[in-house]
């Protein structure tokens, strides 16, 4: 217990249930404010970001009050984001708490969630945020796949809004570079430019690779995909031409058809290579049977729930991986405790088979969520 001899007398009795606190748990609020959620029960809860935050502005009560100034020692110590006060009370109504807890827990899995939940107009915001990805890791199961899909323009505005909303508030605060942000937005639309905001979502999917004697990766062994979203993919193979020089006189129609590339110039030796248009979708693979998951990712369906961000990965085929090159390091580098890098590896691979994790726009803000299957 951290307390100083004047609140000790106060706090010591409640933290062994001597003394019950003014209202219950079930009266505040704490039952209410996860209901919503539907979890079974497994270690859920909150943060109340707002009501910390008031604290440390000086502005909460009752016991939280005391239990801050017990652990404070001087009384007047404040903490704000500028010098606006109201400005402050504003920003963590847009994002008043975090809540947390397993959507989902058996035998061989987890299905965690934490939510950064936010106000009306920010959810509002926020839902015009993903685009679709393309879910071309359904294919196989692959040793580590990632996408991420957002609408550029929209972060854009979001962004700039968010600053206003600073700079604003803030005009006159010293502690606020408001001169500095006023620079900013407008190189918001030089970095998200056309071209850039051209790009919907890209997914990549690594299915295979292995480790050879040496340590290094055996490239013959490679097995992977990509696709991506934009408005101009045929532009986009263009502009490859200034890395893979063949690209340039490719000649690639919009009606998914694989065509091969030479990979001729290309500083790493691939497995051969195969590229697909088809409308706004591009799809490359490399390595065995390439040119069928072309065909198969240039068809493939949108993943079900769009996230802004996701990624899976296999950890015992990442395990064997790193531990060939663990062993191959140890007899370069002649490592005597090799067994201990080899068995941290094997708990980790233990701990957890795959995980599967990504970040989402829900009705009651962002949430991020993670799958852990252990069998």
């Amino acid at each position: 217990m951290l307390a100083n001899q004047d609140t000790f007398d106060t706090f010591l009795p409640l933290l062994l249930g001597q003394t019950k606190p003014e209202a219950p748990l079930g009266k505040s609020g704490f039952t209410a404010n996860l209901s919503k959620y539907n979890y079974p029960g497994y270690g859920d809860g909150y943060i109340d970001i707002k009501r910390i935050a008031a604290i440390l502005r000086g502005e909460g009560g009752g016991l939280n009050l005391a239990s801050f100034s017990a652990l404070v020692p001087e009384p007047d110590f404040k903490v704000q984001i500028g010098c606006n006060p109201e400005f402050n009370r504003a920003l963590f109504e847009h994002i008043p708490r975090m809540v947390f807890g397993c959507r989902a827990l058996s035998g061989s899995s987890a299905d965690v969630e934490m939510v950064l939940e936010t106000s009306t107009s920010v959810a509002e915001t926020l839902k015009k945020l993903p685009n679709p990805i393309p879910d071309i890791a359904s294919q196989e199961d692959p040793m580590f796949s990632m996408g991420i899909g957002v609408n550029l323009p929209e972060l854009r505005t979001a962004v700039q809004q968010l600053l206003q909303f600073i700079i604003d508030n803030n005009e006159a605060c010293p502690d606020m570079n408001t001169a500095k942000l006023k620079e900013i937005m407008p190189k918001l639309n030089l970095v998200l430019n056309p071209m850039i905001s051209g790009f919907h979502s890209f997914v990549l999917s690594l299915d295979n690779l292995e480790m050879g004697e040496d340590g290094k990766p055996v490239m013959d062994t490679i097995r992977a995909s990509a696709a991506a979203e934009m408005i101009d993919p045929q532009g986009l193979v263009a502009m490859g031409g200034a890395f893979l020089p063949s690209l340039t006189n490719l000649e690639i129609k919009s009606d998914g058809a694989p065509v091969a590339v030479s990979l001729e110039g290309l500083p790493v030796a691939l497995p051969g290579l195969f590229v697909a248009i088809k409308e706004k979708r591009l799809t490359l693979a490399t390595g065995q049977e390439a040119e069928q998951r072309v065909k198969k990712a240039i068809d493939s369906k949108e993943i079900s729930e769009q996230p802004l961000f996701w990624l899976k990965y296999q950890t015992d085929a990442w395990v064997k991986m790193v531990t060939a090159a663990a062993k191959a390091k140890s007899k370069q580098t002649e490592i005597s405790d090799e067994k201990v890098i080899l068995d941290l590896l094997k708990q980790y691979e233990d701990m957890a088979k795959n995980l599967t994790a990504g970040v989402y726009v829900t009705e009651n803000g962002l949430a991020l969520r993670e799958v852990l299957v252990m069998d």
